[in-house]
């Protein structure tokens, strides 16, 4: 379950439970013959879902060591370094995608978001997409990265969505179909843009040099969710910054952070652990549990006349997800 104390309502899936597990999805209700119900559904979609609740996962790699990540009281906390600093799921790559993350603001006002469609860390040699905020600007910005040369494909650009008081957190959230890709700020989208350089890749959380952010999760779906690729509306660009979100004063709005480059070291996790483990689906109806099945599919005989409400959840090591989208049987 989530901690006591979050305000954020967590965007794929509803606020209440646990944020890093997909709910079942296609739920169908079939009224039969003598008032039972025939209830099937498909699993969560597959990819990752990671909440740092108890360590990180054996397919995790740090950049640029083990020393600047730690795992503690349930988040992924990203220390101070001397160059930028990744945490990047290695057991997967995604190409049709919904990737998301949540995170507490701590100390510093510099860049932390989130990598997708990346072939690793943030390094010399770095292919991959970067979505950022900053708080010393209040902006938010998307690098494109080829051999570790950035270029801003959505130059920072203001927004009131960003929280940034310390003990905030702030959830971005990417839809990635094909080449066209939709950007989310705490569950509204900011900004679309097409970009067909990079097609498959993995995904990850990652911060500047002299951020401390604490990730609560990440989680990445292997399929898009259908999200409207339109041209949003959004603020004015404040000015030019650089990577990190730090005013140019009189630089080029392109140049980049210019931080002391560090040797390649890809670390492996100390605290492994597998993803949560499936134990079973649970089946509610009108919000009380009925039973529980080990299938993606149930039988239930109704109490009597009227409409009944089903929904179904899966429910894992650490926790329970949210319900599957309701059908009512009547």
């Amino acid at each position: 379950m989530r901690r006591a104390g979050f305000a954020v309502v967590v965007l794929l899936v509803a606020a209440g439970l646990v944020t890093a597990q997909t709910p079942p999805v296609n739920l169908q209700g079939e009224l039969m013959v003598g008032g039972e119900v025939q209830l099937t559904w498909d699993p969560p979609p597959e990819g990752l879902n990671e909440d740092f609740e108890d360590g990180v996962a054996d397919d995790f790699g740090f950049y640029p060591g083990e020393n600047n990540w730690t795992v503690d009281g349930g988040y992924l906390k990203s220390l101070t370094a001397n160059t930028w600093q990744c945490a990047w799921y290695t057991g997967m790559e995604f190409t049709e995608f919904t990737v998301e993350s949540e995170f507490m603001n701590q100390e510093s006002n510099s860049s932390r978001g989130i990598q997708f469609r990346a072939d690793g860390p943030r390094d010399s040699d770095y292919n991959g997409y970067n979505f950022y905020v900053a708080y010393n600007v209040v902006n938010y910005s998307v690098y494109r990265f080829i051999n570790g040369s950035g270029t801003a494909i959505v130059g920072w650009t203001q927004s009131d969505l960003i929280n940034t008081e310390p003990g905030e957190t702030n959830t971005l959230k990417v839809v990635g179909s094909g080449g066209n890709f939709d950007l989310y700020i705490n569950g509204t989208l900011v900004e679309s843009f097409t970009d067909n350089t990079h097609d498959s890749g993995m995904v990850g959380c990652i911060g500047a040099s002299s951020v401390v952010a604490w990730y609560d999760y990440i989680t990445c779906l292997l399929s898009a969710e259908g999200a409207p690729l339109a041209e949003p509306e959004h603020g004015a660009p404040s000015g030019a910054c650089d990577e990190s979100g730090r005013p140019l004063a009189g630089r080029a709005a392109l140049t980049m952070d210019g931080a002391a480059s560090a040797p390649a070291v890809h670390a492996t996790a100390t605290a492994t652990r597998e993803l949560d483990d499936f134990i079973e689906y649970r089946i509610y109806r009108d919000g009380e549990q009925i039973g529980t099945s080990q299938t993606e599919e149930y039988t239930d005989q109704l109490p009597g006349l009227g409409g009944y409400e089903y929904t179904v959840t899966a429910f894992y090591d650490e926790g329970e997800s949210d319900p599957a989208e309701p059908v009512t049987v009547t």
